[in-house]
C-alpha cells in the first residue's frame, strides 16, 4: 500500500504543479481585464469570470497540495513503523556476545536517533 500512496501522491503533486501555469494565467486575464480602457458590461463580466478562475484554480492547487501532504506523510508513518519493527527484531536476533559488547541501556536512544534519521531522510523537505 506504501507504494500505491507514494505512487498517488507523487500523481498529484505533478498536478499541482502542472496547474501553476493556469494560476498565472488566470492572474494575467484579470490584470488584463482591469487595464482595459473598454468600460463596458462585459469587461466587468470578464474580469469576475477571470477572478472566480483564479480563485477556483487556487483552491484547485491547495487541495491538491492537502492530497499529497496527507498521503505522503501516511506512508512515511507507516514505514518508520515498518523500520522500527525489523529494526527491534534484528537487535533481538543478536548473539548474547553482542549484548556484552553494547550497553542495552543505550539501545532505546539508539534506535530513537536511527529512526529520527530516517524520518528526516523521508521528510517532505527531502521532496522540495
Amino acid at each position: 500500500t506504501d507504494k500505491l500512496l507514494m505512487s498517488l501522491s507523487a500523481l498529484v503533486a505533478i498536478a499541482s504543479g502542472a496547474a501553476l501555469p493556469l494560476f498565472f494565467l488566470s492572474f494575467s486575464d484579470s490584470f488584463e481585464s482591469m487595464g482595459s480602457t473598454n468600460l463596458s458590461a462585459n469587461s466587468d463580466d470578464f474580469f469576475d469570470s477571470a477572478v472566480l478562475s483564479l480563485i477556483y484554480v487556487g483552491i484547485g492547487i491547495g487541495f491538491a497540495y492537502f492530497i499529497y501532504q496527507s498521503t505522503a506523510n501516511f506512508a512515511k508513518e507507516n514505514q518508520i513503523a515498518e523500520y522500527k519493527k525489523r529494526y527491534l527484531k534484528a537487535i533481538v536476533r543478536m548473539d548474547v556476545g553482542w549484548y556484552d559488547t553494547n550497553n542495552p541501556h543505550e539501545l532505546t536512544t539508539k534506535i530513537g536517533e536511527n529512526m529520527a534519521l530516517v524520518e528526516k531522510g523521508l521528510s517532505k523537505d527531502t521532496f522540495q
